[in-house]
């Protein structure tokens, strides 16, 4: 089913449900578009693309092309990183071994 098509049906649904009729409206006009635009991370995602294999199963931070920090747990990374001030806040990802 298209997206399109089932955000219709789910549209009928609210229409004729009991007590919802003012909720559309209600959400909507809670929604506000932001001019905020979220950092470009192709740096990162190529760095994990050239040396993502050597951390198999361990957290990672990058920021930019570089590898602040990596640790077997999040908590452990969060709390090295806890010390340092980023110019870039960095990415952190898991990366998950291959089973």
């Amino acid at each position: 089913m298209s997206t399109a098509r089932r955000y219709k049906k789910e549209d009928d649904v609210l229409a004729s449900s009991p007590g919802t009729g003012d909720m559309k409206q209600a959400t909507a006009s809670r929604v506000k578009r932001s001019s905020k635009k979220d950092v470009d991370r192709s740096p990162e995602f190529r760095w994990l693309a050239a040396h993502g294999e050597e951390y198999r199963g361990q957290w990672v931070a990058i920021s930019g092309d570089q590898l602040v920090a990596h640790s077997d747990s999040l908590k452990a990374l969060l709390e090295d990183l806890k010390t340092r001030t980023f110019v870039r806040k960095p990415l952190l990802h898991k990366l998950v071994c291959e089973q």
